[in-house]
């Protein structure tokens, strides 16, 4: 199971069939951090590190999600990735899918990691593995106030995600996780390796 069936499965699960939900193609680079990966570069190159990631949004329906094999028809040569947003528009008003980037310093077994993301998330969870960290989705819908608490809580736990992803997404207003895969770098599809039930 990929982050696509979980997707999939929610749409299907919640009866959003009808409700715009928003895509984004991107390229294949290394982040910020990868670049910078010594405080002493992140302080040479703190100009660049404070600039916001900009994407263009392409809408799909519920509807078509259901009825996709995956987003592949949506990359393109220059930017052969594809993210989805945890944001979605229902009858005009916005909500958001559960979702997050995990970004762990420490190395941290699988087992005490489910046990931490039990006592956080409270509810149904997935944990996929990307290529270097985990992806999670949750069950439920949070309207635009309970998705930032969502995102203050990971980024209070101050060991599980990136403050730039948190901050990428409170700006922009919306979390984005990876779908598919390229040859280099983001080389792995993310894939489930652990369902809450």
């Amino acid at each position: 199971m990929n982050s696509f069936d979980i997707i999939k499965w929610f749409v299907s699960e919640n009866n959003l069939k009808a409700c715009e939900f928003y895509l984004y193609a991107h390229k294949t680079q290394k982040n910020w951090r990868q670049i910078n990966d010594s405080l002493e570069k992140k302080i040479q190159n703190i100009n660049t590190g404070i600039k916001f990631d900009t994407y263009n949004a392409i809408n799909i329906s519920g509807e078509k999600i259901l009825h996709s094999e995956d987003l592949n028809d949506y990359t393109s040569n220059t930017n052969p990735l594809i993210s989805f947003a945890s944001k979605f528009r229902k009858e005009d008003v916005v909500f958001h899918m559960p979702m997050m980037n995990l970004h762990i310093c420490d190395m941290l077994n699988k087992d005490k990691l489910i046990s931490v993301l039990n006592s956080i998330i409270k509810r149904r969870f997935w944990l996929l593995k990307t290529d270097r960290y985990y992806h999670i989705y949750s069950n439920g819908i949070l309207n635009n106030d309970n998705w930032i608490k969502w995102n203050l809580k990971f980024l209070m736990t101050d060991c599980l995600v990136s403050p730039r992803y948190i901050g990428h997404s409170l700006e922009r207003g919306f979390n984005l996780l990876r779908q598919n895969a390229t040859s280099v770098i983001k080389m792995k599809i993310p894939t489930v390796i652990y369902d809450s039930g």
